[in-house]
Order: structure tokens, then sequence, then C-alpha cells
């Protein structure tokens, strides 16, 4: 080999060493915070009283009311009749978002858990017993933030 195809082949073989350092590095695992899991979700969905249900969700900590979380659902609707409940909020950092039935055997409804970057929105079709309130409780990194609304429940949804 000639002096400059000696020169050629180690610039290859570096430019190929650089590359497959650049591709080990680019497929290594990155490492990201894992969202806060509530306290004891089994415990939650096992809970036969909403305090019980709060306090295995919260780990006895006291959520704070927010206007940045809305619930929409309707105002009337007949028992046990599945309805759709959609939560919102504009809060940061959403973690998870829990909906809960006040007066149903086991208040949690649904427990829903967002991955970084989604969008502060879930919506769920829940079956109340009777009138009740409904409460959307949403985890931050901040804490806890709740919000609820009345539904009422008569024979026909009609009026209340």
């Amino acid at each position: 080999m000639t002096r400059s195809t000696c020169d050629a082949t180690r610039t290859f073989g570096a430019v190929l060493a650089a590359l497959g350092l650049l591709l080990a590095v680019a497929a290594a695992p990155v490492a990201r915070a894992v969202p806060a899991a509530p306290a004891d979700p089994r415990a939650a969905f096992g809970a036969r009283s909403l305090d019980a249900a709060l306090a295995a969700l919260t780990g006895g900590a006291l959520p704070q009311p927010s206007e940045a979380v809305r619930i929409k659902a309707p105002a009337v609707l007949q028992p046990r009749m599945p309805a759709r409940v959609v939560v919102r909020t504009d809060l940061p950092d959403v973690e998870w978002v829990a909906v809960l039935v006040e007066r149903n055997p086991r208040p949690l409804a649904a427990l829903v858990r967002l991955e970084d970057g989604a969008q502060g929105e879930v919506g769920v079709r829940v079956r109340l017993a009777g009138t009740s309130r409904v409460i959307a409780l949403v985890r931050t990194a901040g804490g806890f933030h709740v919000a609820e609304r009345l539904v009422k429940a008569t024979p026909g949804g009609c009026g209340g």
C-alpha cells in the first residue's frame, strides 16, 4: 500500500469508529422521571367510601380546589345508565387523573395515568347509583387538585 492509501484507510476507520460511538450513544436508554403513582391504587379501587378512596390516592395529602380542573358531565340522567364524563385541565405536568362518584358502592370509577407531554384531558363512561357528586382529582408535580360537579339521577332522566 502506498502512503496515501494507508492514510485514507486510517481516516475511513476513524470515521467508522466515530459513527459506531454515535450510534451506541443514540441507542442508549434515556433516563427520565417517572410520574408518581397513586399512593395505593388497589386500596383506592377497593374503597367503599369517598374519604377512603381519596386517602388511598393522595396518601393523606389535602387536594386543593382548582378552577383549572373542569368536569363536563350531564346535569341529569337516569339512574344506573352510563354517562360520559370528561375531565379537562390546563395545569402543567399532569401525572394522572382520577374520576370518583361519591355515592357509588366503590367511588373510584377511573384512574388514568398520563405520559409526559400528554394533553390534560380524560374521557370516561361512568354509572351513577343515584344523584351524586362527580369528583375529578388531578395529580401534578405541584400536588393534588380537585373539582366536582353534581349530577342528578332521576327516573326517565328528566327534571329534578
